[in-house]
Protein backbone atom coordinates (compact mmCIF):
# COMPACT_ATOMS: atom_id res chain seq x y z
CA UNK A 1 0.00 0.00 0.00
CA UNK A 2 0.90 3.80 -0.13
CA UNK A 3 -0.98 6.20 1.43
CA UNK A 4 -0.98 10.14 0.67
CA UNK A 5 0.78 9.35 -2.78
CA UNK A 6 0.09 12.59 -5.03
CA UNK A 7 -1.82 11.50 -8.49
CA UNK A 8 -0.94 13.92 -11.52
CA UNK A 9 -4.55 15.10 -12.22
CA UNK A 10 -4.90 14.49 -16.20
CA UNK A 11 -6.73 18.19 -17.01
CA UNK A 12 -8.09 19.75 -19.84
CA UNK A 13 -9.97 17.91 -21.85
CA UNK A 14 -9.87 18.77 -25.68
CA UNK A 15 -12.32 17.82 -28.48
CA UNK A 16 -9.70 15.31 -29.91
CA UNK A 17 -10.01 12.83 -27.63
CA UNK A 18 -6.54 14.16 -25.78
CA UNK A 19 -5.75 14.58 -21.92
CA UNK A 20 -2.87 17.44 -21.53
CA UNK A 21 -0.57 16.66 -18.35
CA UNK A 22 -0.40 19.77 -16.24
CA UNK A 23 0.96 20.70 -12.70
CA UNK A 24 -2.10 20.48 -10.76
CA UNK A 25 -2.49 17.40 -8.82
CA UNK A 26 -5.43 15.42 -6.54
CA UNK A 27 -4.51 14.57 -2.96
CA UNK A 28 -5.70 11.41 -2.03
CA UNK A 29 -5.60 10.43 1.74
CA UNK A 30 -5.39 6.65 0.97
CA UNK A 31 -4.45 5.73 -2.37
CA UNK A 32 -5.03 1.94 -1.98
CA UNK A 33 -2.86 0.36 -4.26
CA UNK A 34 0.81 1.61 -5.80
CA UNK A 35 0.25 1.88 -9.77
CA UNK A 36 4.45 1.65 -10.74
CA UNK A 37 4.63 -1.97 -10.17
CA UNK A 38 6.39 -1.79 -13.65
CA UNK A 39 6.56 1.13 -15.69
CA UNK A 40 4.11 -0.14 -18.58
CA UNK A 41 1.54 -0.87 -15.96
CA UNK A 42 1.71 3.02 -14.58
CA UNK A 43 1.74 4.57 -18.21
CA UNK A 44 -1.61 1.95 -18.79
CA UNK A 45 -3.36 3.58 -15.57
CA UNK A 46 -2.27 6.85 -16.55
CA UNK A 47 -3.41 6.43 -20.46
CA UNK A 48 -6.36 8.69 -21.36
CA UNK A 49 -7.29 7.52 -24.75
CA UNK A 50 -10.81 6.75 -25.83
CA UNK A 51 -10.30 2.58 -25.94
CA UNK A 52 -7.06 1.45 -23.98
CA UNK A 53 -6.79 -2.59 -24.01
CA UNK A 54 -4.81 -4.46 -21.61
CA UNK A 55 -3.70 -7.46 -23.52
CA UNK A 56 -1.59 -10.78 -21.99
CA UNK A 57 -1.17 -13.76 -20.31
CA UNK A 58 -2.95 -15.41 -17.25
CA UNK A 59 -1.91 -13.79 -14.16
CA UNK A 60 -0.36 -10.98 -15.94
CA UNK A 61 -2.79 -8.60 -13.90
CA UNK A 62 -5.08 -7.02 -15.96
CA UNK A 63 -7.96 -7.28 -13.77
CA UNK A 64 -5.97 -5.16 -11.27
CA UNK A 65 -4.73 -2.56 -13.32
CA UNK A 66 -7.99 -2.21 -14.85
CA UNK A 67 -9.14 -1.70 -11.80
CA UNK A 68 -6.46 1.00 -10.75
CA UNK A 69 -7.61 2.55 -13.58
CA UNK A 70 -11.27 2.88 -12.26
CA UNK A 71 -9.61 4.34 -8.99
CA UNK A 72 -7.58 6.33 -10.96
CA UNK A 73 -10.78 7.92 -13.11
CA UNK A 74 -12.85 8.39 -9.94
CA UNK A 75 -10.07 10.61 -8.08
CA UNK A 76 -9.97 12.58 -11.09
CA UNK A 77 -13.94 12.84 -11.94
CA UNK A 78 -16.33 12.89 -9.04
CA UNK A 79 -19.87 11.91 -9.79
CA UNK A 80 -19.27 9.98 -12.92
CA UNK A 81 -21.21 7.31 -13.76
CA UNK A 82 -18.73 3.80 -14.29
CA UNK A 83 -20.08 0.70 -16.59
CA UNK A 84 -18.36 -2.72 -15.44
CA UNK A 85 -18.93 -5.84 -17.40
CA UNK A 86 -17.92 -9.34 -17.31
CA UNK A 87 -18.37 -12.09 -19.13
CA UNK A 88 -20.91 -13.64 -16.98
CA UNK A 89 -22.66 -13.26 -13.54
CA UNK A 90 -20.49 -16.09 -11.84
CA UNK A 91 -17.40 -14.51 -13.60
CA UNK A 92 -18.38 -11.00 -12.72
CA UNK A 93 -18.46 -11.62 -8.52
CA UNK A 94 -15.75 -14.22 -8.79
CA UNK A 95 -12.84 -12.22 -10.59
CA UNK A 96 -13.88 -8.35 -11.37
CA UNK A 97 -15.76 -7.51 -8.40
CA UNK A 98 -13.58 -9.78 -6.07
CA UNK A 99 -10.77 -7.65 -7.26
CA UNK A 100 -12.71 -4.12 -6.97
CA UNK A 101 -13.75 -5.12 -3.41
CA UNK A 102 -9.84 -5.98 -2.96
CA UNK A 103 -8.38 -2.83 -3.75
CA UNK A 104 -10.93 -0.04 -2.66
CA UNK A 105 -10.92 0.50 0.80
CA UNK A 106 -14.60 -0.55 2.19
CA UNK A 107 -14.92 2.71 3.82
CA UNK A 108 -15.06 4.15 0.50
CA UNK A 109 -18.27 2.74 -0.50
CA UNK A 110 -20.71 4.96 1.20
CA UNK A 111 -24.11 3.21 -0.60
CA UNK A 112 -24.53 -0.20 -2.36
CA UNK A 113 -27.67 -2.15 -3.98
CA UNK A 114 -26.44 -5.36 -4.90
CA UNK A 115 -30.19 -6.83 -6.10
CA UNK A 116 -29.45 -8.57 -9.06
CA UNK A 117 -31.65 -6.38 -11.24
CA UNK A 118 -29.70 -3.24 -10.06
CA UNK A 119 -26.11 -4.27 -8.78
CA UNK A 120 -24.51 -0.65 -8.05
CA UNK A 121 -22.98 1.12 -5.40
CA UNK A 122 -21.39 4.49 -4.84
CA UNK A 123 -18.05 5.06 -3.85
CA UNK A 124 -16.62 8.51 -2.61
CA UNK A 125 -12.95 8.62 -3.07
CA UNK A 126 -11.44 11.03 -0.05
CA UNK A 127 -11.17 14.23 -1.03
CA UNK A 128 -13.95 14.36 -3.63
CA UNK A 129 -17.12 15.83 -2.45
CA UNK A 130 -19.34 13.99 -4.57
CA UNK A 131 -19.29 9.74 -5.10
CA UNK A 132 -18.97 8.55 -7.97
CA UNK A 133 -21.83 4.98 -9.09
CA UNK A 134 -20.72 1.83 -9.99
CA UNK A 135 -23.06 0.06 -12.00
CA UNK A 136 -22.38 -4.13 -12.33
CA UNK A 137 -23.56 -5.95 -15.57
CA UNK A 138 -22.96 -9.29 -17.14
CA UNK A 139 -22.22 -9.39 -21.23
CA UNK A 140 -24.70 -12.38 -21.26
CA UNK A 141 -27.03 -10.38 -22.34
CA UNK A 142 -25.87 -6.92 -23.76
CA UNK A 143 -28.91 -5.58 -24.25
CA UNK A 144 -29.31 -4.99 -20.10
CA UNK A 145 -27.00 -2.18 -20.92
CA UNK A 146 -29.36 -0.22 -23.60
CA UNK A 147 -29.96 3.39 -22.43
CA UNK A 148 -27.60 3.94 -19.85
CA UNK A 149 -25.80 7.02 -19.53
CA UNK A 150 -22.38 6.34 -18.41
CA UNK A 151 -18.71 8.51 -18.54
CA UNK A 152 -16.34 5.39 -17.69
CA UNK A 153 -16.72 1.50 -18.96
CA UNK A 154 -14.84 -1.28 -18.08
CA UNK A 155 -15.17 -4.60 -20.15
CA UNK A 156 -12.94 -7.55 -18.14
CA UNK A 157 -12.13 -10.49 -20.04
CA UNK A 158 -13.46 -9.25 -22.89
CA UNK A 159 -12.37 -11.80 -25.36
CA UNK A 160 -14.87 -14.15 -23.51
CA UNK A 161 -17.73 -11.38 -23.98
CA UNK A 162 -20.76 -11.22 -26.92
CA UNK A 163 -19.01 -9.12 -30.01
CA UNK A 164 -21.73 -7.37 -29.89
CA UNK A 165 -21.13 -5.86 -26.28
CA UNK A 166 -18.90 -3.24 -27.90
CA UNK A 167 -21.90 -2.33 -30.02
CA UNK A 168 -23.83 -1.62 -27.59
CA UNK A 169 -21.70 0.34 -24.91
CA UNK A 170 -20.47 3.12 -27.01
CA UNK A 171 -23.56 4.84 -27.29
CA UNK A 172 -23.84 5.09 -23.68
CA UNK A 173 -20.82 7.47 -23.39
CA UNK A 174 -22.94 10.41 -22.81
CA UNK A 175 -22.93 11.51 -19.18
CA UNK A 176 -22.14 15.63 -20.06
CA UNK A 177 -19.22 16.92 -18.85
CA UNK A 178 -17.17 14.11 -18.29
CA UNK A 179 -14.54 12.72 -20.53
CA UNK A 180 -15.18 9.34 -22.38
CA UNK A 181 -13.18 6.07 -21.77
CA UNK A 182 -13.26 2.29 -22.65
CA UNK A 183 -10.82 0.05 -20.47
CA UNK A 184 -10.94 -3.47 -22.48
CA UNK A 185 -9.09 -6.47 -20.59
CA UNK A 186 -8.70 -9.89 -22.26
CA UNK A 187 -6.39 -13.06 -23.16
CA UNK A 188 -6.25 -13.17 -26.67
CA UNK A 189 -8.70 -15.87 -28.59
CA UNK A 190 -7.28 -16.49 -31.67
CA UNK A 191 -7.70 -13.50 -33.98
CA UNK A 192 -11.24 -12.42 -32.42
CA UNK A 193 -13.15 -9.11 -32.78
CA UNK A 194 -11.21 -7.41 -30.07
CA UNK A 195 -8.58 -8.08 -32.27
CA UNK A 196 -10.38 -7.04 -35.17
CA UNK A 197 -11.74 -3.82 -33.83
CA UNK A 198 -8.90 -2.06 -32.04
CA UNK A 199 -5.05 -3.94 -32.76
CA UNK A 200 -5.20 -4.89 -36.55
CA UNK A 201 -4.01 -2.78 -38.91
CA UNK A 202 -6.16 -2.58 -41.64
CA UNK A 203 -9.77 -3.08 -39.62
CA UNK A 204 -8.64 -1.61 -36.16
CA UNK A 205 -10.78 2.06 -35.03
CA UNK A 206 -9.03 4.95 -36.73
CA UNK A 207 -8.81 8.39 -35.81
CA UNK A 208 -11.03 11.46 -36.49
CA UNK A 209 -8.85 13.39 -39.30
CA UNK A 210 -6.32 15.28 -37.58
CA UNK A 211 -7.07 13.81 -34.21
CA UNK A 212 -5.32 11.95 -31.47
CA UNK A 213 -5.33 7.97 -31.95
CA UNK A 214 -8.41 5.79 -30.73
CA UNK A 215 -7.20 3.21 -29.01
CA UNK A 216 -3.98 1.77 -27.58
CA UNK A 217 -3.26 -1.63 -26.65
CA UNK A 218 -0.71 -2.51 -24.20
CA UNK A 219 0.76 -5.90 -23.58
CA UNK A 220 1.84 -8.10 -20.80
CA UNK A 221 3.30 -11.61 -20.54
CA UNK A 222 2.58 -13.80 -17.42
CA UNK A 223 6.08 -13.13 -16.80
CA UNK A 224 5.72 -9.36 -16.40
CA UNK A 225 4.26 -9.85 -12.83
CA UNK A 226 6.61 -10.04 -9.92
CA UNK A 227 3.69 -10.24 -7.76
CA UNK A 228 2.89 -14.14 -8.98
CA UNK A 229 2.90 -16.86 -6.53
CA UNK A 230 5.92 -18.67 -6.55
CA UNK A 231 5.15 -22.30 -8.42
CA UNK A 232 2.27 -20.16 -11.00
CA UNK A 233 4.13 -19.54 -13.72
CA UNK A 234 6.21 -23.50 -13.44
CA UNK A 235 2.66 -24.56 -13.16
CA UNK A 236 1.70 -22.53 -16.22
CA UNK A 237 4.14 -23.71 -18.00
CA UNK A 238 3.90 -27.21 -17.27
CA UNK A 239 0.08 -27.01 -18.02
CA UNK A 240 1.22 -25.82 -22.11
CA UNK A 241 4.23 -27.57 -22.64
CA UNK A 242 2.57 -29.88 -25.58
CA UNK A 243 1.66 -26.86 -26.85
CA UNK A 244 3.16 -23.96 -27.71
CA UNK A 245 0.36 -22.17 -30.01
CA UNK A 246 -1.47 -22.19 -26.55
CA UNK A 247 1.50 -21.21 -24.55
CA UNK A 248 2.32 -17.87 -27.06
CA UNK A 249 -1.82 -17.53 -26.25
CA UNK A 250 -2.01 -18.22 -22.54
CA UNK A 251 1.19 -17.43 -21.13
CA UNK A 252 3.04 -14.81 -23.53
CA UNK A 253 -0.61 -12.87 -24.27
CA UNK A 254 -0.10 -13.04 -28.28
CA UNK A 255 -2.87 -13.15 -31.05
CA UNK A 256 -1.79 -16.31 -32.64
CA UNK A 257 -3.49 -17.90 -35.86
CA UNK A 258 -4.39 -20.69 -33.29
CA UNK A 259 -4.25 -24.10 -35.42
CA UNK A 260 -6.07 -25.15 -32.34
CA UNK A 261 -9.68 -23.63 -32.96
CA UNK A 262 -12.62 -25.85 -33.97
CA UNK A 263 -13.72 -23.45 -36.34
CA UNK A 264 -10.84 -21.87 -38.03
CA UNK A 265 -12.63 -20.77 -40.74
CA UNK A 266 -15.16 -18.54 -38.62
CA UNK A 267 -14.46 -14.92 -39.16
CA UNK A 268 -15.96 -11.39 -37.59
CA UNK A 269 -16.85 -9.29 -40.87
CA UNK A 270 -17.52 -12.82 -42.97
CA UNK A 271 -20.09 -14.53 -40.95
CA UNK A 272 -21.39 -12.38 -38.40
CA UNK A 273 -24.42 -10.83 -40.33
CA UNK A 274 -27.95 -9.68 -39.82
CA UNK A 275 -30.32 -11.99 -42.20
CA UNK A 276 -30.77 -10.44 -45.46
CA UNK A 277 -34.53 -10.97 -45.92
CA UNK A 278 -37.36 -10.95 -43.48
CA UNK A 279 -37.77 -13.88 -41.31
CA UNK A 280 -40.50 -14.61 -42.65
CA UNK A 281 -39.55 -15.32 -45.89
CA UNK A 282 -37.21 -18.05 -45.06
CA UNK A 283 -37.71 -21.06 -47.64
CA UNK A 284 -37.65 -23.03 -44.18
CA UNK A 285 -36.95 -22.78 -40.43
CA UNK A 286 -35.64 -25.60 -38.15
CA UNK A 287 -34.61 -25.57 -34.46
CA UNK A 288 -31.78 -27.31 -32.12
CA UNK A 289 -32.52 -27.83 -28.16
CA UNK A 290 -30.41 -28.84 -25.66
CA UNK A 291 -31.24 -29.06 -22.05
CA UNK A 292 -29.64 -27.70 -18.61
CA UNK A 293 -29.97 -28.45 -15.42
CA UNK A 294 -27.51 -26.17 -13.31
CA UNK A 295 -26.13 -25.48 -17.42
CA UNK A 296 -28.00 -23.05 -19.92
CA UNK A 297 -30.71 -24.51 -21.38
CA UNK A 298 -30.33 -23.18 -25.46
CA UNK A 299 -32.73 -23.05 -29.01
CA UNK A 300 -30.72 -21.96 -32.00
CA UNK A 301 -32.98 -21.20 -34.88
CA UNK A 302 -31.88 -21.97 -38.33
CA UNK A 303 -33.53 -20.44 -41.44
CA UNK A 304 -32.85 -21.31 -44.86
CA UNK A 305 -32.56 -18.56 -48.06
CA UNK A 306 -34.07 -19.51 -50.97
CA UNK A 307 -30.72 -18.88 -52.58
CA UNK A 308 -29.48 -21.87 -50.51
CA UNK A 309 -27.85 -20.07 -46.99
CA UNK A 310 -28.14 -20.98 -43.44
CA UNK A 311 -28.75 -18.10 -41.14
CA UNK A 312 -28.74 -19.28 -37.41
CA UNK A 313 -30.76 -16.24 -36.47
CA UNK A 314 -32.09 -16.37 -32.88
CA UNK A 315 -31.45 -18.19 -29.63
CA UNK A 316 -32.68 -19.12 -25.86
CA UNK A 317 -30.17 -19.15 -23.95
CA UNK A 318 -30.72 -19.46 -19.71
CA UNK A 319 -29.09 -20.91 -16.95
CA UNK A 320 -31.16 -23.23 -14.48
CA UNK A 321 -34.30 -23.04 -16.74
CA UNK A 322 -37.28 -25.24 -15.30
CA UNK A 323 -39.19 -27.32 -17.27
CA UNK A 324 -41.92 -24.61 -18.48
CA UNK A 325 -39.77 -21.94 -18.96
CA UNK A 326 -38.58 -24.21 -21.73
CA UNK A 327 -41.34 -25.50 -23.07
CA UNK A 328 -42.93 -21.94 -23.11
CA UNK A 329 -39.93 -21.33 -25.42
CA UNK A 330 -40.22 -23.89 -27.59
CA UNK A 331 -43.68 -23.27 -28.14
CA UNK A 332 -42.92 -19.18 -28.57
CA UNK A 333 -40.58 -19.96 -31.51
CA UNK A 334 -42.50 -22.52 -32.75
CA UNK A 335 -45.86 -20.41 -33.34
CA UNK A 336 -43.64 -17.10 -33.90
CA UNK A 337 -41.26 -18.40 -36.81
CA UNK A 338 -43.12 -21.31 -37.89
CA UNK A 339 -40.75 -23.92 -37.42
CA UNK A 340 -41.01 -26.82 -38.85
CA UNK A 341 -39.07 -29.41 -36.38
CA UNK A 342 -36.76 -29.28 -33.50
CA UNK A 343 -33.74 -31.43 -33.27
CA UNK A 344 -33.08 -32.19 -29.78
CA UNK A 345 -30.12 -33.90 -27.92
CA UNK A 346 -30.92 -37.53 -28.38
CA UNK A 347 -30.06 -38.60 -24.96
CA UNK A 348 -32.99 -36.60 -23.49
CA UNK A 349 -35.69 -38.71 -23.74
CA UNK A 350 -37.50 -38.01 -21.23
CA UNK A 351 -38.05 -34.04 -22.40
CA UNK A 352 -38.26 -35.10 -25.82
CA UNK A 353 -41.22 -37.25 -24.61
CA UNK A 354 -42.93 -34.16 -22.81
CA UNK A 355 -42.14 -31.28 -26.14
CA UNK A 356 -43.99 -34.01 -28.01
CA UNK A 357 -46.98 -34.61 -25.53
CA UNK A 358 -47.34 -30.79 -25.47
CA UNK A 359 -47.30 -29.68 -28.92
CA UNK A 360 -43.39 -29.55 -29.90
CA UNK A 361 -42.84 -31.06 -33.47
CA UNK A 362 -39.42 -32.51 -32.13
CA UNK A 363 -36.78 -35.44 -33.14
CA UNK A 364 -33.64 -36.84 -32.05
CA UNK A 365 -31.10 -34.97 -33.41
CA UNK A 366 -27.56 -36.86 -34.22
CA UNK A 367 -25.35 -38.16 -31.72
CA UNK A 368 -21.85 -37.94 -33.65
CA UNK A 369 -20.25 -34.51 -32.58
CA UNK A 370 -17.46 -35.18 -35.35
CA UNK A 371 -19.84 -35.21 -37.85
CA UNK A 372 -21.82 -32.15 -36.50
CA UNK A 373 -18.48 -29.89 -36.44
CA UNK A 374 -17.86 -31.22 -39.83
CA UNK A 375 -21.02 -29.72 -41.09
CA UNK A 376 -20.66 -26.50 -39.04
CA UNK A 377 -17.10 -26.03 -40.60
CA UNK A 378 -18.16 -27.34 -44.54
CA UNK A 379 -20.64 -24.83 -44.35
CA UNK A 380 -18.50 -21.85 -43.10
CA UNK A 381 -15.95 -22.41 -45.45
CA UNK A 382 -18.40 -23.05 -48.08
CA UNK A 383 -17.29 -22.77 -51.97
CA UNK A 384 -17.26 -20.61 -54.73
CA UNK A 385 -20.44 -18.82 -53.84
CA UNK A 386 -19.05 -18.35 -50.45
CA UNK A 387 -19.98 -19.34 -47.07
CA UNK A 388 -23.50 -21.10 -46.80
CA UNK A 389 -23.81 -20.28 -43.42
CA UNK A 390 -24.00 -17.15 -41.09
CA UNK A 391 -24.26 -16.21 -37.69
CA UNK A 392 -26.79 -13.21 -36.87
CA UNK A 393 -25.89 -10.60 -34.06
CA UNK A 394 -29.47 -11.69 -32.54
CA UNK A 395 -27.22 -14.88 -31.72
CA UNK A 396 -24.33 -13.57 -29.41
CA UNK A 397 -24.09 -16.61 -27.03
CA UNK A 398 -23.44 -18.68 -30.16
CA UNK A 399 -20.73 -16.63 -31.39
CA UNK A 400 -19.20 -16.69 -28.17
CA UNK A 401 -19.12 -20.01 -28.02
CA UNK A 402 -17.67 -20.54 -31.56
CA UNK A 403 -15.52 -18.25 -31.38
CA UNK A 404 -13.17 -19.68 -28.47
CA UNK A 405 -14.13 -23.32 -28.71
CA UNK A 406 -11.11 -25.19 -29.54
CA UNK A 407 -8.99 -28.28 -29.18
CA UNK A 408 -7.22 -29.86 -26.61
CA UNK A 409 -3.17 -30.56 -26.85
CA UNK A 410 -4.34 -33.34 -29.46
CA UNK A 411 -6.07 -32.38 -31.91
CA UNK A 412 -4.96 -34.38 -34.96
CA UNK A 413 -4.21 -37.93 -36.00
CA UNK A 414 -6.24 -40.95 -37.03
CA UNK A 415 -6.96 -42.36 -33.64
CA UNK A 416 -8.33 -39.01 -32.07
CA UNK A 417 -11.65 -39.11 -31.66
CA UNK A 418 -13.92 -35.46 -31.61
CA UNK A 419 -15.04 -36.53 -28.23
CA UNK A 420 -11.10 -36.77 -26.54
CA UNK A 421 -10.23 -34.13 -28.50
CA UNK A 422 -11.82 -31.17 -27.40
CA UNK A 423 -11.96 -30.73 -23.51
CA UNK A 424 -15.39 -30.58 -21.99
CA UNK A 425 -15.10 -27.98 -19.57
CA UNK A 426 -15.70 -25.14 -22.52
CA UNK A 427 -19.21 -24.17 -23.23
CA UNK A 428 -20.88 -25.61 -26.24
CA UNK A 429 -24.19 -25.16 -24.90
CA UNK A 430 -25.13 -23.17 -28.23
CA UNK A 431 -23.00 -24.94 -30.68
CA UNK A 432 -24.76 -28.61 -30.16
CA UNK A 433 -28.05 -27.33 -30.89
CA UNK A 434 -26.72 -25.30 -34.22
CA UNK A 435 -25.12 -28.58 -34.92
CA UNK A 436 -28.26 -30.97 -34.39
CA UNK A 437 -30.60 -28.46 -36.37
CA UNK A 438 -28.03 -27.84 -39.83
CA UNK A 439 -27.46 -31.83 -39.81
CA UNK A 440 -31.10 -32.50 -39.43
CA UNK A 441 -31.77 -29.82 -41.93
CA UNK A 442 -29.38 -31.40 -44.27
CA UNK A 443 -30.80 -35.15 -43.85
CA UNK A 444 -27.84 -36.32 -41.73
CA UNK A 445 -29.13 -36.78 -38.80
CA UNK A 446 -28.96 -40.48 -38.80
CA UNK A 447 -25.28 -40.24 -40.63
CA UNK A 448 -22.48 -41.11 -38.34
CA UNK A 449 -19.72 -39.51 -40.87
CA UNK A 450 -19.29 -38.12 -44.42
CA UNK A 451 -16.78 -37.10 -46.73
CA UNK A 452 -18.00 -33.66 -47.40
CA UNK A 453 -21.63 -32.04 -47.46
CA UNK A 454 -23.28 -31.61 -50.77
CA UNK A 455 -25.83 -28.35 -50.98
CA UNK A 456 -28.79 -28.32 -53.34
Amino acid sequence: MTPNLELPRLAGWQDDDLWEYGDDTVKVDRWPADISRWPQQEQFVLDITRYKLWIGGRGCAKTSSAIFSVIQYMAEWPGARILIIAPSFPQLQATTMASFAYWVPQEWVVYQNMAPDKMYMDVLVPGNSEPCRIFWRSATNPNTIRGMEIALSLIDEAADCNPMTIDLLAPCHRQPGFPYQTIITGTPRGFNWMYKRFIDPISRIRPREGGAERAKAYFATTYDNPWLPPDYVHDLEAQYAGNPTLRDQEVLGKFVSFQGMVFPALDYDTHRKMPPCNIKDFVVVEGGSDFGLSDPSTIVLVGKTSGGKFWAFREYYKPKANGNEVMAAHAEFQGLYHVSRFWADAHAKTEIRTLRANGIRVRKGLTDIGTRIRTINAMLAGGPGGPRLYISPECPNLWTEMSAYSYGSKFYGDDIKYADAIPENQPNHAIDPLGYALTGMLGRSGQSDFGGVIFG
